[in-house]
């Protein structure tokens, strides 16, 4: 067993390069993401922001946001 972690990068790509202006198919994303088994999960400042809202939804209902 190695000491470092098993990290995976997983990134929706065009053809041309392009990683925006384009819709990636998210249920093909989560059916691999399921098969990873990563040690780490990176995620971008735009994803995490995204979630604000959901997390403050749930901390109102008794969830720890840490």
């Amino acid at each position: 067993m190695s000491a470092r972690p098993y990290v995976v990068v997983h990134v929706a790509v065009s053809l041309d390069g392009a990683t925006v202006g384009f819709q990636p198919d998210v249920a093909l994303f989560y059916r691999l993401a399921g098969t990873w088994r990563e040690d780490v999960t990176l995620a971008g400042a735009d994803t995490i922001l995204a979630q604000e809202a959901a997390l403050a939804a749930l901390a109102g209902r008794g969830a720890e946001v840490v």
